[in-house]
């Protein structure tokens, strides 16, 4: 009977389902045999009229019931009609909600893919930022290095025509060649050259090396000095200093000046003199095949004689030698006395 009556308020109970659920009282239409039975019993009049006895409840309960059953397939077509108009609109609707459901779903995954590249725009957006960043910071090089091709393309062209010319002018490659064998033959005799120039320098350079510092050591004299044999010595540069220092005429020149300032033998000029000319006799006779002259040999010790010695101021006349003023020099082959030496006996 509760079949029976939810059957009669179908159409109530339509007018107050919602469209989206028409689609489930289908389907449990079509899933309850029982109901479909009720259905069509109903609609082909065949539904039991007396029940079985029941209780007063229940008899009240069936009249009632009794009272409202010729309507029923009435209503019932009605609301199979109805149902049908709704079975129709849901079949026309079940594509749009199928796909308004499908659209729904491709949405959400839109908005996610949305997010994904909204991320990955964000990222790409930075890493591009860093590559504007690199390409200005780069970008001096890059123009150095367009610069350098094209340098280096000029210099592959040049290069070309270089080679092209060689190729055409093979007879004078070879020529070339001859040349630069030549050259190089040259330069080789001039490395030899030049290097016993070097060495013949090197040996000059020590030859001056010890008159450069004679040299120096006569332009320290006092003035007065230098003025005293100004005629004899000529120290405008080494190479005349030498010539002037080292012949037998100013030698002897220059040892009877130092005798002249004897008196003063303790002085910085005589000592330095003194040294000048010690220098320049050995250069004097190293300037010849065999030496012309030699010092005295005089020592302290020796008896004074005055035929071979001179006294400095203050000597006494006869005695033992007890100092040496300035060394005489002789003749190496006649022994004759050139200049005496000076000395101090007591």
């Amino acid at each position: 009977m509760d079949q029976i009556e939810s059957t009669i308020n179908w159409r109530f109970i339509m007018s107050r389902i919602k469209e989206k659920d028409i689609q489930y009282v289908y389907d449990v239409l079509l899933e309850s045999p029982e109901i479909q039975n009720l259905i069509r019993k109903i609609a082909n009049g065949n539904m039991p009229i007396h029940p079985a006895p029941a209780k007063n409840d229940d008899c009240i309960e069936e009249a009632n019931l009794r009272s409202r059953l010729p309507n029923v397939p009435l209503q019932l077509k009605e609301t199979t009609e109805e149902l049908e108009k709704y079975k129709n609109f849901y079949q026309q609707t079940r594509p749009k909600l199928e796909r308004y459901d499908s659209l729904k779903t491709e949405v959400g995954n839109l908005r996610n893919e949305k997010d994904i590249l909204s991320a990955e725009l964000q990222s790409t957006k930075e890493e591009l930022e860093k590559y504007k960043n690199f390409y200005r910071q780069a970008q001096p090089k890059l123009e150095r290095y367009r610069s350098l091709e094209d340098e280096v393309a000029d210099l592959h062209r040049r290069e070309q025509n270089y080679v092209s010319r060689l190729e055409e002018n093979g007879s004078e490659i070879e020529h070339l060649e001859s040349t630069v064998d030549n050259l190089r033959k040259e330069k080789d005799a001039l490395s030899a050259e030049l290097q016993s120039t070097n060495e013949m320098m090197q040996g000059l350079k020590k030859q001056f090396e010890t008159p450069m510092k004679y040299l120096e050591l006569y332009r320290s004299l006092s003035s007065s000095v230098r003025s005293g044999l100004e005629n004899v010595i000529m120290d405008c540069n080494e190479i005349t200093f030498i010539a002037s220092c080292s012949n037998e005429s100013s030698l002897s020149s220059i040892w009877k000046y130092i005798k002249e300032i004897s008196e003063d033998s303790d002085s910085g000029d005589f000592k330095a003199l003194n040294l000048i000319f010690d220098y320049f006799f050995e250069v004097f006779n190293a300037s010849l095949p065999e030496p012309k002259y030699e010092r005295d040999d005089v020592e302290i010790g020796d008896e004074l004689d005055d035929e071979y010695y001179d006294r400095c101021c203050g000597s006494s006349t006869s005695g033992e030698i007890t100092e040496i003023i300035l060394k005489g020099y002789r003749s190496r082959n006649t022994g004759k006395i050139i200049h005496k030496s000076l000395v101090k006996a007591s």
